[in-house]
């Protein structure tokens, strides 16, 4: 045997671990190396999300989340003008009353009965805070 490996035998001997607590910490970084590659969100928004993508699960079972998605912000650096937030939300109401009509299932029906009083109450509130803007 060389010196390199009489040297390298003499180290493995001397270590205070076994070959199990090795692979261990081996698999343990390997796991941290994993988590940190992954896509970062931020904590502020990170409970939005969940609370956002739980409320669209209770209310369509089944139904694909692209039906659903709203489209981009046409510009992110200005948010939407009230009158844009209230138009968004009438055409949001019309697509789940399609939905609505061509649900079969009883459950289903009902719970997209519920998102669209949710979505005509949001926009009557959207409406009156329009209408006293624009009163003098």
């Amino acid at each position: 045997m060389s010196k390199i490996g009489a040297q390298t035998s003499g180290l493995n001997a001397q270590t205070p671990w076994d070959d199990q607590a090795a692979s261990e910490v081996r698999e343990l970084r390997r796991a941290i190396t994993d988590g940190m590659s992954q896509e970062k969100i931020s904590n502020d928004v990170a409970p939005m999300m969940a609370e956002l993508l739980a409320r669209l699960d209770t209310f369509v079972a089944g139904e694909p989340r692209s039906e659903l998605a709203p489209p981009p912000p046409p510009n992110v650096a200005e948010p939407p003008t009230l009158h844009e937030a209230a138009a968004a939300l009438s055409r949001a109401g019309g697509k789940i009353r399609q939905m609505a009509q061509g649900a079969g299932d009883p459950a289903t029906q009902a719970s997209l009965n519920n998102m669209i009083k949710v979505l005509d109450e949001h926009l009557a509130m959207r409406q009156e805070v329009l209408m006293r803007a624009e009163m003098p």
